[in-house]
């Protein structure tokens, strides 16, 4: 009710429910909004664009451009830097893709782990409830 009223973020709703209600709602919240993986790519990971498409992009883009200089292409120096930041830069795209898979596998297993106990726990309540609607 206080959610419909605007008194309480639904952001901040989603983590009370995350806290109180641990054991059965700790990934989904009081409200999921993730329904394809569109959403949920663009929220959990728009952060790692930034650096990469920009800050890299602009940097790799002027050392390029500097090592096709006269000057600055025969010099050693500027040429190991070059080729260390370049190294560095991908190893840090192959970190944060890796990572982002590696999220992605966790709250898959997470989710299925949940569901197959969400279905155990069913099954059980069926069965009772079978029982007793036998034994009258």
């Amino acid at each position: 009710m206080r959610y419909q009223f605007g008194e309480l973020r639904i952001d901040r709703l989603n983590l009370i429910y995350r806290i109180r209600y641990f054991k059965t709602h700790f990934l989904r919240g009081y409200l999921h909004g993730y329904h394809t993986y569109t959403p949920f790519f663009e929220r959990k990971f728009a952060w790692a664009l930034i650096p990469f498409g920009v800050f890299l992009t602009v940097i790799l883009s002027s050392m390029q451009v500097s090592i096709s200089l006269p000057a600055l292409g025969t010099n050693p120096t500027f040429l190991d830097a070059s080729n260390g930041f370049v190294i560095f830069s991908m190893t840090c795209v192959l970190v944060v893709v890796s990572s982002v898979v590696v999220y992605q596998i966790f709250v898959f297993i997470i989710t299925f782990v949940t569901a197959l106990a969400h279905t155990m726990q069913d099954r059980r309540f069926r069965s009772k409830r079978r029982a007793q609607v036998y034994a009258l």
